[in-house]
């Protein structure tokens, strides 16, 4: 099976077993240059196996389901600086890895 569905403001792309692949091409097609990997303690293989060859600069890791607010907002600031004081840099993309059950809201 294979889909692509997009709407405002998201782009969903399906394709069983090319998830490294759909990745891949869609982090150009969005001109990022900088990815933001959400992926919980559990899915951290997965998520790496997928993202090998991109430019991660940040993977969050701070994930539960049904996000609280708080939880959210802390993601949102992961996104725009990283949490050490000597390094500092802006995520363009974020993405979790393929075959999660959790849902995102």
């Amino acid at each position: 099976m294979r889909f692509e569905h997009e709407t405002l403001p998201q782009r969903v792309c399906f394709a069983t077993g090319e998830a490294r692949a759909m990745l891949a091409g869609e982090v150009p097609r969005l001109d990022a240059s900088r990815v933001m990997v959400i992926a919980s303690a559990a899915e951290a293989g997965r998520a790496e196996q997928v993202v090998t060859d991109l430019p991660v600069v940040h993977r969050h890791d701070k994930v539960v389901m049904h996000v609280p607010v708080g939880v959210a907002e802390r993601a949102r600031t992961a996104a725009i600086t990283s949490t050490s004081t000597s390094t500092s840099w802006s995520a363009s993309v974020a993405g979790r890895p393929p075959g999660s059950r959790k849902r995102w809201r």
